[in-house]
């Protein structure tokens, strides 16, 4: 990659002040700016602590994180019409204290109060985009919420915060100073440097291609027909990104998640891609379409000084789906397989550059994706434990894309959240929809050598004003259906 002086750009440490947001940031704050009172993009997660907090040694290891890391004293103002993000030099993130002693329903009051200050909205342009608050003197011990915006943090940025979070504390306690490395690069040195590149005529071609590999593909993708999809005009996708949403737990047990790994080992990809394609199958069977868009993420962390920088690193991508009629699903993976490679060739491509490229460009919602497939690997530390972000997470009651599937690997199992828009999906669609997806899973493991289209999933039938899942296999002699990317 070039620059317009033919050098490449280079990531290096710059003062902190004021920088761009990186293309990630600016979708999440177009968004933010459409629906400041959404929770969509909130990422609360609550602790229950069975010993009680030493209040003091918690307020010093969340003001240690603070000065830290940049990212957490951000603030994204308007400047010139455009969002940037402003450091500011210090800021003291308050730690709220509620002492609910001798209260006769301090457990139930305390989730209450944690849900609430979970919803309160951020104000992005004038506080930081962090609120920690904690409730002591519940009969089992105390509860601790630490609630960020998606636009500060992803998945590994959570980890990397709550180890460092209890490094600090236990240091403090014991009065010793924590051994943390040093943090070698912020967040805006990776926002500018992204932004060098994006103006590269390499980076143009890359879009460019990666959108022609897209055109012609359906940028609607309906499951079913609720009643809600029917009466809305054209179909169209989510138009308030905070739309009510519900979500859907399940869990692959330890024998079923061994197996996904055998599997996977045998098909030469990871466990990911393998649900991936499973989930291509379910989305199919209920949608009707041979070809189609699936949504994403890819970590984008392109430097390994990034590693300790906490931020928002990850690309929402659009995952081209061509379902070959007759394919096996060993040969479903081989085609998951040869695709996510190049994806992977464009991993720094993103939604909007692509929306832009094929004529669908919006800021306040995605286009290209409706339907996601999201798999987490890193969890959290918490005293020692690796604990599943699921076991964290409060549910926000709001929905960022109409229906995503996120399916955690921790502790050596699985376990998953299907989250759906209530106002396209009804229960009884998402739980069809599910079970589809956990049925043909067992299916594709026990005959990978069997034509996946023509699996049979005993029992998964779905109830509610959906219309079934739809069986192509006789229905493919209408339909085009070009071979996956090779």
């Amino acid at each position: 990659m070039s620059t317009g002086t033919g050098r490449p750009p280079t990531l290096e440490r710059r003062e902190t002040g004021e920088a761009p947001l990186s293309s990630a940031q600016e979708g999440l704050w177009f968004i933010h700016r459409a629906q400041p009172r959404s929770t969509a993009y909130h990422v609360p997660l609550v602790l229950p602590c069975p010993e009680p907090l030493d209040l003091p040694a918690l307020r010093r290891a969340v003001d240690t994180l603070v000065a830290r890391h940049d990212i957490l004293r951000t603030r994204f103002p308007v400047r010139d019409g455009a969002p940037v993000q402003v450091v500011d030099a210090s800021t003291t993130v308050t730690v709220a204290a509620t002492d609910l002693s001798g209260a006769p329903d301090a457990t139930e009051r305390a989730h209450r109060e944690a849900r609430e200050r979970a919803a309160e909205p951020f104000l992005l342009d004038r506080q930081p985009p962090l609120r920690v608050a904690l409730w002591q003197g519940l009969p089992d011990g105390d509860l601790l919420l630490v609630c960020l915006h998606h636009i500060a943090v992803d998945g590994w940025s959570l980890a990397l915060l709550f180890d460092e979070l209890w490094s600090v504390y236990d240091a403090v306690l014991t009065g010793s100073e924590p051994e943390l490395p040093e943090v070698e690069l912020q967040y805006t040195d990776f926002a500018r440097w992204e932004r060098a590149v994006h103006a590269t005529p390499e980076h143009r071609e890359r879009v460019a291609a990666r959108a022609e590999r897209l055109r012609g593909l359906p940028t609607r993708l309906r499951l079913g027909a609720p009643a809600a999809l029917r009466d809305r005009p054209g179909g169209g996708p989510v138009e308030d990104p905070g739309d009510a949403g519900e979500e859907l737990g399940f869990e692959l047990d330890a024998e079923l998640a061994d197996r996904v790994r055998q599997r996977a080992r045998e098909a030469r990809i990871t466990p990911y891609l393998l649900l991936l394609t499973v989930f291509q199958e379910t989305v199919r069977r209920w949608s009707g379409e041979q070809r189609f868009l699936l949504g994403t993420i890819l970590v984008n962390r392109p430097d390994p000084r990034l590693d300790r920088t906490a931020g928002f690193f990850v690309n929402t991508v659009p995952l081209r789906c061509d379902n070959r009629p007759g394919r096996t699903v060993t040969e479903a993976w081989g085609d998951m397989r040869a695709e996510f490679r190049d994806l992977l060739r464009h991993a720094d491509v993103t939604l909007g550059q692509l929306a832009t490229a094929l004529g669908a460009a919006d800021r306040t919602s995605s286009p290209l994706v409706q339907v996601g497939f999201v798999m987490l690997n890193t969890s959290p530390r918490v005293g020692g434990r690796e604990l599943p972000v699921s076991s964290l997470a409060l549910p926000t009651q709001a929905a960022a894309l109409d229906l995503t599937v996120v399916v955690e690997d921790s502790g050596g199992r699985f376990t998953g959240t299907l989250g759906h828009a209530t106002a396209h999906y009804d229960r009884a669609t998402a739980e069809g929809v599910r079970d589809t997806f956990l049925g043909l899973l067992g299916a594709a493991l026990d005959a990978p050598d069997a034509v996946l289209a023509r699996l049979r999933v005993p029992g998964a039938r779905p109830a509610g004003p959906a219309r079934p899942p739809i069986d192509l296999v006789a229905d493919h002699r209408r339909r085009t259906a070009p071979t996956a990317g090779k």
